[in-house]
């Protein structure tokens, strides 16, 4: 947060919360979490405590939680992404499950994505709009990559970003503190994930 403060145009607080706010939990699968993962990131496994922290706060606070898997039909069309990193991440891999820890309840939406934003060619859309939601708090991997930009697309869609800064995680601490500088400058506020919960814990009390 020390390293942010220089960067946030918006300060975090409580009252965020107050609007109908859904939890965005960003490709949390066992390519990316599980120590045996073909991309396994340290940073997104010490994540882990504080996106399950972020998940029950917002289960008991009667908020939306949504899930993202980013995973590719085959047959898809390789484009950008499939010439960029050389390979697609073909659905069927059980590596692309999500891990255990975060496993989604009956009812919780889980959004298949094949770009970086979990808004292009989803159902995201219409789920925000049905559910009446007016702001998102991000959390997931990778930091600069897939929570970046749908970050930004939440911020485009006319919603109010909130990044829980140590429930993300990406390949190096240099690309997360990156991402982070400029999304609190012209995106989103930045909190951590205890401050979160405790707002959200706080909803219509008055606290």
């Amino acid at each position: 947060m020390d390293a942010l403060r220089p960067f946030s145009r918006r300060d975090f607080a409580p009252e965020r919360l107050a609007q109908p706010t859904a939890l965005f939990v960003i490709d949390m699968q066992k390519y990316f979490i599980d120590p045996q993962g073909d991309a396994f990131l340290p940073l997104g496994r010490a994540a882990l405590p504080q996106v399950q922290a972020l998940i029950a706060a917002f289960r008991t606070a009667g908020q939306p939680v949504l899930f993202t898997r980013h995973e590719d039909r085959a047959g898809d069309e390789q484009g950008a992404m499939g010439r960029w990193w050389g390979s697609l991440m073909e659905r069927g891999d059980r590596q692309l499950e999500l891990v255990p820890e975060v496993a989604p309840r009956a009812g919780e939406l889980v959004v298949r994505k094949n770009q970086y934003s979990a808004f292009h060619g989803t159902e995201l859309r219409a789920f925000v709009s049905h559910n009446t939601v007016r702001g998102v708090v991000v959390c997931g991997v990778m930091t600069h990559l897939c929570c970046e930009t749908t970050a930004r697309d939440a911020f485009m869609a006319d919603l109010d970003v909130t990044l829980a800064v140590d429930a993300m995680g990406s390949s190096s601490e240099e690309l997360h503190l990156s991402a982070l500088k400029t999304l609190v400058n012209g995106f989103a506020v930045a909190a951590p994930a205890r401050a979160i919960c405790d707002a959200l814990a706080g909803r219509g009390t008055g606290r």
